[in-house]
């Protein structure tokens, strides 16, 4: 995640060795998720979550168009770094666990945890 262009956009580098820097987002975004199997890039765009699938051809990162998943109610989406961990996709990518603040809370107050299933 990077500020570079002038407002936060996801970026894929590689950790090690030299290559390229592919731009992911498009109409901005952050606080990227990797799917476990490293096949599809989330991230937090507005007020969605964005998918974004990931293939590689050699060196060179192939990233498919973003797809809207769903929206979501981030909790401070953008606020700071402890905002990274408000949500968290299954490893297969076919849930996610998404913190949410209920209307009126003040920040740094405790949070209900609700669980929904189906």
């Amino acid at each position: 995640m990077s500020n570079e262009t002038g407002r936060a956009e996801v970026f894929v580098q590689a950790a090690r060795g030299g290559g390229g820097k592919w731009m992911v987002s498009t109409q901005g975004g952050g606080f990227p998720r990797w799917r476990g199997d490293s096949r599809e890039l989330y991230f937090f765009a507005a007020d969605k979550i964005v998918a974004v699938d990931a293939t590689s051809k050699g060196a060179v990162f192939v990233p498919g168009p973003p797809q809207v998943l769903f929206g979501t109610p981030l909790v401070g989406a953008g606020a700071g770094h402890s905002d990274f961990f408000l949500y968290a996709p299954a490893r297969d990518g076919s849930r996610f666990l998404i913190g949410r603040r209920p209307g009126g809370a003040p920040e740094g107050a405790p949070l209900p945890i609700v669980v929904v299933l189906n």
